[in-house]
């Protein structure tokens, strides 16, 4: 049974058994892939607490038949700031769900990996502009998955200016960027309706934000 090591941003958890989790990572070295976590959830387990949604890990790792097995795993970065804001944390969770949904798993994809962390960072520290860079985060993996080409998008020009800016533009540019009420609408409005067309189904975690933000 080999054993190796990879950074990976947790985006998925589900319990299994009576204390196992199978958790869903975005590996740097390996693209997305599963892994068992034995005996976590036990009030006992050193491990438990470093295995959050949206953590960057190192995780260390024993390959098994079906599942590899978590050995061993320590926190790089817990993005601690937007835990503290439930409409911050809904969106980090939907940017968590449209990778999971867009990606398959064992396909190295180390510009998407560095994509997540970088967007997960932004998020993290920004106090506002929460949908334009979640937005802007759906465009630039769509493009790069090969999923976007905005040459052939069937919006006004204001719509396609907007989301041409949000695909190439550095995070720092679209914290920066002041748009019309009615163009950001449209062009999260927009995003959010191609997302769920390319992975054909609804966005669980949509409707999540959308809750949080009718009560705060």
């Amino acid at each position: 049974m080999g054993v190796y090591k990879t950074e990976g941003i947790i985006l998925k958890r589900i319990d299994v058994g009576e204390a196992d989790k199978i958790l869903t990572v975005f590996s740097k070295q390996r693209g997305k892939i599963s892994i068992i976590a034995k005996g976590v959830r036990r009030v006992t387990s050193r491990k438990g607490g470093n295995l959050e949604l949206l953590y960057h890990c190192v995780f260390y790792l024993a390959e098994g038949r079906n599942l590899d097995v978590l050995s061993e795993v320590s926190v790089i970065e817990n993005f601690d700031e937007m835990r503290n804001d439930l409409v911050k944390i809904g969106y980090a969770y939907q940017i968590a769900e449209v990778l999971d949904k867009l990606t398959v798993e064992d396909q190295e994809a180390l510009s998407v990996f560095e994509l997540l962390r970088e967007t997960l960072e932004v998020l993290n520290a920004s106090p506002r502009r929460y949908e334009l860079i979640l937005t802007s985060f759906s465009i630039k993996l769509l493009s790069d998955l090969g999923f976007w080409s905005s040459d052939d998008l069937k919006v006004s020009p204001s719509i396609k200016k907007t989301l041409f800016f949000l695909e190439r533009a550095p995070y720092s540019d679209v914290l920066r960027l002041h748009l019309e009420k009615r163009v950001s609408e449209e062009a999260v409005s927009f995003m959010e309706s191609y997302v769920e067309y390319v992975i054909e189904r609804k966005l669980v975690s949509k409707k999540f934000v959308k809750d949080i933000k009718r009560h705060v």
